[in-house]
């Protein structure tokens, strides 16, 4: 029998996202070891020959940097491990497997002044709390406790944030102190700040979304929560063996400490914080569950291209259903959520898909999740309903609302170009067996975008 192989590639990046070079990459399994070469100035590296399918631990050192390790499968598909390395004592918290810097704000907190509500005469709430009454109750506490209100963005005031300063020379057990009383004084809060820029916010709380290994049974669950002192929220079962989990006491910095140990654990998949983040109304922010850690949406500033189309018409906020793009990869997997429904005007997000390889006229057999992956980060539906209650489903495509034409790639350079004049609404006139001439004659009614594997 063949083992599948594939070559492993891992992309290497400092606390500021830079590409790191000539670090040592090293694959280790139980047979043999399988050294990466760096490949370009974006930090990726390669192995130099396919590696066979299986159990593997990654590591990663590199002067003056923390030495990494991960254990990694490799399952003979298309697949790329992200690694941040940060110097030794750096603060960090986890997102999946990767480690995140950030630098502790020791002299400031966030309070948070929640919205309240009251029944209208036919029993709907009605928010009565607005800006002002949230400034003045804030400026109370402040006063109360010796705070200093920093000035606040707009987009803060209405999240109802206030950064405020600590009163100068207090020690941490004073202002532990001030944070307890802030927290019993109705709901309001007082969280550590995480990360702040001029316009958004991101603050940490005492809640955590940890992911354990599906063995783990619930005793085993309950037990692990005992021992770490944390308190199960709920199960939220349509994502697995995946639970909600606080502390139950007043946010610190200390809980990364805790939730970095769970990550490490054997029966944990993956443990992360649960944030506070501002709202910033002047982009679009989707309701999609994943979203908050497509870091690169916010690199290029897809939230306010966003905003300038919804300005110019609010049917086309993300994007038109009348572009459809063109994905040539591994496939698209027909039955993902994000790919089974339809867009703004009712028609199928799918708008027709071919497998290539097989010559049939579906996506029904994938060689890997690749093209799933490529097709959602260019147009996965956006916003739309998951079965989990106060979230929506997956992540958010840079283009939610086009539909897509789902290729799988075969072949060489000819057939690939037969794929795109097809694509296009062209008949290449091939003379393969079973090639679909006819089936995308109307898509010339269509703008059509193509993407495919450029690796």
């Amino acid at each position: 029998m063949k083992i599948k192989k594939t070559r492993s590639k891992v992309q290497v990046l400092n606390s500021e996202k830079l590409p790191i070079s000539n670090a040592e990459v090293v694959l280790i399994s139980r047979k043999k070891e399988y050294v990466l070469n760096y490949e370009n100035k974006k930090g990726y590296y390669a192995s130099e020959k396919k590696t066979p399918k299986g159990e593997y631990l990654l590591t990663i050192s590199k002067n003056p940097f923390a030495e990494e390790d991960r254990k990694v499968r490799i399952d003979g598909s298309d697949q790329l491990e992200l690694f941040i390395l940060l110097k030794k004592g750096l603060p960090f918290y986890y997102r999946g497997k990767v480690k995140v810097p950030f630098s502790p704000d020791e002299n400031r907190i966030a309070i948070k002044i929640p919205e309240k509500t009251t029944r209208g005469s036919k029993g709907k709430k009605q928010v009565y709390l607005i800006s002002a009454s949230r400034k003045n109750i804030a400026q109370n506490l402040a006063k109360k406790h010796q705070l200093e209100i920093e000035k606040q963005p707009k987009n803060f005031l209405n999240s109802g944030f206030f950064i405020c300063k600590f009163p100068a020379g207090s020690s941490q057990e004073a202002r532990m102190k001030i944070c307890a009383s802030i927290e019993k004084e109705e709901s309001n809060t007082a969280l550590p700040i995480v990360n702040i820029t001029d316009d958004q916010v991101t603050l940490l709380t005492n809640e955590m979304m940890i992911k354990f290994e599906e063995y783990v049974s619930e005793a085993e669950v309950k037990k692990i929560a005992g021992d770490y002192k944390l308190k199960i929220k709920r199960k939220i079962s349509v994502l697995g063996n995946f639970y909600h989990l606080t502390t139950g006491d007043v946010p610190t910095y200390r809980i990364f400490d805790l939730i970095n140990k769970l990550a490490e654990l054997d029966e944990i998949e993956f443990a992360e914080p649960s944030f506070e983040s501002t709202i910033v109304e002047d982009a679009i922010t989707p309701t999609d569950f994943l979203f908050p850690e497509q870091w690169d949406h916010q690199i290029i500033k897809i939230p306010d291209a966003w905003q300038f189309i919804r300005n110019i018409n609010v049917n086309r906020t993300f994007g038109s259903s009348e572009v459809i793009i063109g994905i040539v990869d591994s496939g698209v997997d027909p039955n993902h959520p994000d790919f089974n429904g339809t867009v703004s005007d009712g028609s199928s997000k799918i708008y027709q898909a071919f497998d290539f390889n097989n010559m049939v006229p579906n996506n029904n057999t994938l060689s890997s999740g690749h093209g799933t992956s490529c097709a959602s980060a260019a147009a996965s539906s956006t916003n739309n309903l998951s079965d989990v209650a106060g979230t929506n489903k997956g992540v958010a495509g840079v283009a939610g609302n086009a539909r897509i034409i789902a290729m799988r790639r075969s072949g060489n350079k000819a057939k690939y170009a037969d794929m795109y004049l097809w694509a296009g609404g062209l008949d290449p006139e091939s003379d393969l067996n079973d090639f679909p001439h006819k089936l995308l004659q109307e898509q010339m009614l269509f703008q059509v975008v193509l993407l495919w594997d450029l690796q």
